[in-house]
């Protein structure tokens, strides 16, 4: 009887650390602050959170008091939308009532365990406005929304675009604000495959001086198991139309970070430390345009007074910190 009772509490221990583990959802499409065409339907999509069935909910109001998250339903139906969904998409009609051209909106996803709807969690808020703005005649991004995807032969792609080896595959994605374009990783085991690392030598460093280089840490400048030779490869395969790709500097690395609201800390301190300020939703990067990610990038940025580290920025931990060059890291190369 006692060996029943202890297995009947551990199976109610382990059944509640599995609720606490529902995961807050992380959307896709459309991107933040898009501006949606009002002649029809928008599809809206997030990623899948195991054990869980979705409200998605429109609102006016950005703090969302018109909507109860505990009965999962809208105060005001003049300034608030929501639709139960059990797939990870919905499709938003231009007829909702609640929609007004050049209207400006709130969208986010609430994650609803399927057997304990008492369990829930949301993620983060993303905006969009209504009005008549289309996409281009070649069906590339419309210039006011944050990224464009670009194909492997340097022309521009519609956001429904998928990573390819073709021509016409999505292979980098332009950053619209700051003009710089960004390689996306692969995973095909091939150069660009997101699993690989590097080390981070340069001319002031070319190789490791520790002590112990000798019989742990390999490699040099120039090597292609460095940073610099992968620059090198890549551009000799003209990525994207290009031959111009290089390592990013600490700044412009920071510039992916995607502290939930599209928003990051340009300034930062020599010591390392948090890119986003108060509580962002992970990922940190916006995962639409940006997919295959790991967390710590080498930057070209070395540290002042010390030609043996370099920055790294870290795109899941949201942080960034001086590291040795002999250390291996993701590279994710940029050019403008």
């Amino acid at each position: 009887m006692k060996k029943l009772l202890l297995t009947t509490s551990l199976l109610l221990a382990f059944a509640g650390s599995a609720q606490a583990d529902l995961a807050a959802p992380q959307l896709l499409t459309p991107q933040n602050a898009a501006n949606l065409p009002l002649k029809k339907a928008v599809k809206f999509t997030w990623q899948k959170v195991t054990g869980a069935k979705y409200w998605i909910v429109f609102s006016s109001d950005n703090s969302f008091a018109n909507y109860d998250a505990n009965k999962f339903k809208c105060l005001d139906a003049k300034t608030c939308s929501a639709f139960n969904v059990a797939s990870e998409s919905y499709n938003l009609t231009a007829t909702n009532a609640m929609l007004k051209a050049n209207g400006s909106y709130f969208w986010q996803v609430q994650a609803i365990n399927a057997k304990d709807k008492s369990q829930s969690k949301t993620g983060e808020i993303r905006s969009f406005s209504v009005g008549t703005a289309s996409a281009s005649a070649s069906g590339a991004t419309n210039a006011t929304t944050p990224y464009t995807k670009i194909a492997n032969d340097g022309s521009e792609l519609p956001e429904s675009a998928v990573l390819g080896s073709n021509p016409k595959d999505w292979a980098c994605t332009k950053d619209n604000k700051t003009g710089l374009t960004w390689e996306i990783k692969t995973t095909d085991k091939g150069l660009r495959d997101m699993n690989k690392t590097y080390t981070n030598y340069t001319v002031d460093y070319p190789k490791c001086d520790w002590t112990k280089c000798e019989t742990k840490y390999k490699g040099k400048y120039g090597d292609n198991t460095n940073a610099d030779g992968f620059v090198t490869a890549v551009n000799k395969q003209k990525l994207c139309g290009s031959s111009e790709w290089r390592l990013p500097t600490q700044t412009e690395l920071t510039g992916l970070v995607y502290c939930s609201d599209g928003k990051y800390t340009k300034t930062l301190s020599a010591d390392g430390g948090s890119i986003c300020t108060g509580s962002p939703v992970e990922p940190f990067i916006n995962t639409t345009y940006f997919q295959n990610n790991q967390d710590i990038y080498w930057s070209a940025s070395s540290v002042v007074d010390d030609s043996s580290s370099a920055s790294g920025v870290g795109i899941d931990s949201n942080s960034y910190s001086p590291s040795a060059k002999f250390e291996d890291y993701f590279v994710r190369l940029v050019r403008k």
